[in-house]
């Protein structure tokens, strides 16, 4: 990226670590307390630094593979009957993504039980010695949900926790555990604030390399977690970007502004992580409830990103994707006097993407389709100069959508579009 050396990567990454736990409507907050639990289990067991840095991380992230409300349900459950989807799906996002390969295999078996590894279901070599404080951790956490309302909800956790060591537990971890819950300060911390001190400090030790460069990686990842609750929109994030960048290239901005459009591509729908899969993945029309809580994705896309000043252009541009120059978007109805160039980008690179991409409800549509609904929006809803470059560079721009694999892999979904489905992505 150029002259991004004033963004601070390490920032953004906490940024978006954090706000993703705040607004993930399967376990809200899991991730927080889970790492406070890991972090204070590490420590009273002796792990070193380096060690409790990449807990810390993989705590704050471990469930990014769960998508479905069945999922949910199990994992909140003492018992999660078949964890390995939310695994898999876990270490398949993050894939690629070098400095946390560690953290990867963390999260690829962070629900291993012990009797599994005697039984040779689980290849010891596979485990690291991270995911027994993470499993621990997290059902630990889930016995603060089943007995919150219980007149010693602490006792009740030790009594439920205490029999599985040597069954779901590695044994050598039961007198760190009776040691940090007979401390009242254990249960305090999972509720403290200075989660954002713990894992600014993880980060600083694991990641200690992270640089501007890394920015694009980092929100490449975000995006990531976001498409993958929709086998549909596997690699709509990335298109976005990469539709984005040309049209800023094609309009002659400045490298800088074409590498932020890039990266707000990549992060204009992180506020899907609040809406549930079943509603991203209905193959038929949306009732008004699912499409209020639809429409809420805009808005959470730009609260997560207006958590950290080194996003603002960023966020402002991604966060405003479905605004309209008449105020007829939202969530916020901004018009004319408040809209930039940029938001006009974001918004037709997110328009032309979804026409062109198969979705559960509709097929892709062809060129001719595309540009008549494209032609709508211009000049009242979206910038005429923008769609004039979309209108007359539209198969350069489509060449894009094919180098993000795996679009175009995927059959598209039987039936006929109907115009009236467009406000399903408009």
């Amino acid at each position: 990226m150029e002259n991004n050396k004033q963004i601070s990567s390490k920032g953004v990454f906490i940024s978006l670590v954090k706000s993703i736990d705040a607004y993930n409507w399967l376990l809200k907050d899991h991730h927080r307390r889970v790492t406070a639990f890991a972090y204070q289990l590490g420590s009273e067991y002796g792990l070193g630094a380096k060690r409790l840095a990449k807990l810390v991380i993989a705590a704050s992230i471990h469930d990014i593979g769960a998508i479905y409300v069945a999922e949910r349900d199990q994992l909140t459950k003492m018992d999660v009957d078949d964890p390995e989807p939310h695994q898999i799906n876990g270490a398949r996002i993050l894939r690629g993504i070098k400095p946390l390969e560690g953290v990867r295999r963390i999260i690829r078996r962070h629900h291993v039980r012990y009797e599994d590894m005697l039984t040779g279901q689980v290849n010891p070599a596979d485990i690291c010695e991270e995911c027994w404080f993470l499993h621990l951790a997290d059902r630990i956490d889930i016995g603060t949900l089943m007995f919150a309302d219980d007149s010693d909800p602490h006792g009740r956790i030790r009594e439920t926790i205490r029999p599985r060591f040597g069954r779901d537990f590695l044994p050598e971890l039961a007198g760190t555990f009776e040691r940090a819950a007979n401390s009242e300060e254990f249960w305090r911390n999972a509720d403290q604030t200075a989660y954002q001190e713990l894992l600014l400090s993880a980060v600083d030790t694991e990641l200690a390399d992270m640089g501007p460069a890394d920015l694009e990686s980092y929100a490449l990842l975000f995006g990531r977690i976001v498409d993958h609750k929709s086998h549909w929109t596997l690699t709509h994030s990335r298109s976005v970007g990469f539709v984005a960048e040309r049209i800023g290239e094609l309009m002659n901005l400045p490298g800088e502004t074409r590498s932020k459009l890039r990266i707000a591509g990549y992060l204009h729908d992180i506020g899907k992580i609040a809406v549930p899969a079943e509603i991203l993945e209905k193959p038929s029309p949306l009732d008004r409830t699912e499409y209020s809580t639809m429409q809420t994705h805009a808005l959470f896309s730009s609260l997560i990103l207006s958590g950290n000043d080194d996003l603002a252009d960023i966020g402002r541009w991604a966060g405003n994707h479905h605004e309209r120059r008449d105020r007829s978007g939202y969530p916020m109805k901004i018009g004319e006097d408040r809209f930039e160039t940029e938001m006009d980008i974001i918004a037709y690179a997110d328009i032309f993407t979804a026409l062109l991409e198969a979705r559960p409800y509709r097929a892709s549509l062809d060129k001719d389709e595309a540009m008549d609904i494209l032609r709508e929006l211009s000049p009242l809803k979206l910038s005429k100069e923008v769609f004039s470059v979309v209108s007359a560079h539209f198969d350069d721009l489509a060449t894009l959508l094919e180098e993000s694999e795996p679009f175009g892999t995927e059959e598209n979904v039987p039936g006929a579009f109907a115009r009236g489905d467009t406000a399903r992505y408009l």
